[in-house]
């Protein structure tokens, strides 16, 4: 139906139940409106056939595009414009780490401590944090106390495509003034906009960022190799974003991340 064909239809106007600041509701009749569905479209059997119709097409291409992005991140193939940072890494010149290291127990590599601020995390020798391809930081406390000390990353990640789905699964990174390595993961398109009173939604593809580690995980281990060091010679810390699944992304960590590596978590934002 469009405007077009409700011209002649009585209707009356109510507030939007939504906002009362957004523009007044046209409010028909049903009974009216069916008739003349029925008399474009034949029936409501056909009105309903062509309604899934739709819905089925819909959902065709944003599948055909869900496989598309996905046949990216399963590819081992990187992506051109990142292969700089794929290829090698420097590593902090520290003989013993800054921060707190984690021990590995009962096979996990994974240690969440709650603080806030995320003090601690800012004195670990790599920190990982996150972007989208639209050049937007994760939102948190976590996020923006990297931001805030660390505004080199954003001017980096600037140098990198915008909104090209190819950077999903890629990283980037730097060694800071204070001798501190730096790493962007891209883990999902855009990051939702996030409200404490909005239902949840997910805050990154893990998909991604499994991809991501796996390939942040092996730079780091060959070049540990290649330096003689061992893993416990770095203090490696990330943040938990805001409003994301905080279990999912501990098991993403443990089964994609070699090294031991602590998550700092702000109680708020749990």
């Amino acid at each position: 139906m469009t405007d077009s064909d409700l011209e002649t239809v009585p209707f009356k106007m109510k507030p939007n139940p939504l906002n009362k600041k957004y523009a007044q509701m046209k409010v028909y009749q049903k009974s009216t409106v069916e008739i003349i569905a029925i008399e474009k479209h034949g029936s409501l059997d056909l009105i309903n056939s062509k309604h899934k119709e739709k819905s089925e097409a819909t959902n065709a291409r944003l599948q055909n595009k869900e496989d598309e992005t996905r046949n990216l991140w399963d590819s081992e193939e990187l992506f051109e414009s990142m292969k700089e940072f794929m290829s090698d890494i420097h590593l902090p010149d520290r003989k013993e780490p800054v921060g707190s290291t984690v021990d590995k127990i009962s096979g996990c590599k994974c240690a969440v401590i709650n603080e806030d601020p995320p003090g601690e995390l800012l004195r670990q020798d790599v920190i990982i944090h996150y972007f989208d391809l639209m050049h937007n930081r994760a939102k948190g406390a976590g996020s923006y106390a990297v931001h805030h000390e660390y505004p080199e990353v954003a001017k980096l990640d600037q140098k990198t495509s915008y909104n090209d789905r190819r950077k999903l699964g890629h990283f980037c990174w730097l060694l800071t003034k204070s001798d501190q390595l730096v790493v962007i993961l891209y883990v999902t398109h855009k990051f939702p906009k996030l409200a404490a009173n909005r239902p949840v939604v997910p805050v990154m593809n893990y998909d991604a960022l499994q991809l991501g580690l796996k390939r942040l995980s092996c730079l780091l281990d060959k070049k540990l190799l290649d330096t003689g060091r061992t893993s416990s010679s770095l203090s490696v810390g990330t943040y938990l974003p805001y409003k994301a699944d905080q279990t999912k992304f501990v098991e993403t960590f443990n089964e994609a991340f070699s090294i031991p590596v602590t998550i700092f978590i702000t109680e708020s934002e749990t």
